[in-house]
């Protein structure tokens, strides 16, 4: 994690030690910054990840955040994450879809002082939310569907490829029966 002075131009480096540090957010006020790291730079460094708040001054504080999210059997997404108030905006993983999701928080150490809440159900790919003033958040949206199609053969050559599925949906591992 780095901090530019925008008008001197120096550039001051966070927490060398951490073997991956990434997406870090302002906290309320600015005195604080969020952000998503790795002490263990090993091929199972997201295992160990957690996001870590500092001030750049003393050691970076584990909020503990990742496990409690694992225990609700949600994965967070490696994608940018806001501070907002008392609450952490970021998009997780459950089940097939990535969703929008608010982790409630207090504190310049972001403890977490409630149960997780999902902002968005759709069964597509959300990410990096930013909050619009107190009552809106923008962020990205990807659909991405996967249809199933049908390709005719004839006298043993193949033809256009036709759409079997319609609706926007996942559908995967088509089979047909032997008759």
């Amino acid at each position: 994690v780095w901090v530019l002075d925008r008008e001197t131009g120096e550039r001051k480096q966070y927490h060398p030690e951490f073997a991956d540090a990434r997406f870090p957010a302002w906290g309320p006020g600015g005195g604080a910054i969020l952000f998503r790291g790795s002490r263990n730079g090993g091929v199972h460094w997201n295992e160990s990840a957690d996001w870590y708040t500092t001030d750049g001054r003393g050691e970076a504080k584990a909020t503990g955040a990742f496990a409690f999210l694992r225990k609700t059997g949600l994965a967070v997404h490696d994608s940018r994450v806001c501070w907002a108030e008392n609450q952490i905006l970021f998009s997780g993983r459950s089940g097939h879809s990535v969703n929008l999701w608010s982790l409630p928080v207090e504190g310049r150490e972001a403890r977490i002082t409630g149960a997780v809440r999902a902002l968005t159900t759709v069964t597509e790919t959300e990410s990096s939310p930013w909050p619009v003033g107190r009552n809106a958040v923008v962020y990205a949206h990807r659909r991405a569907f996967s249809h199933i199609l049908r390709i005719p053969l004839k006298n043993g050559q193949p033809e256009r490829a036709e759409q079997v599925t319609l609706e926007e949906a996942l559908d995967t591992r088509p089979s047909i029966s032997a008759d």
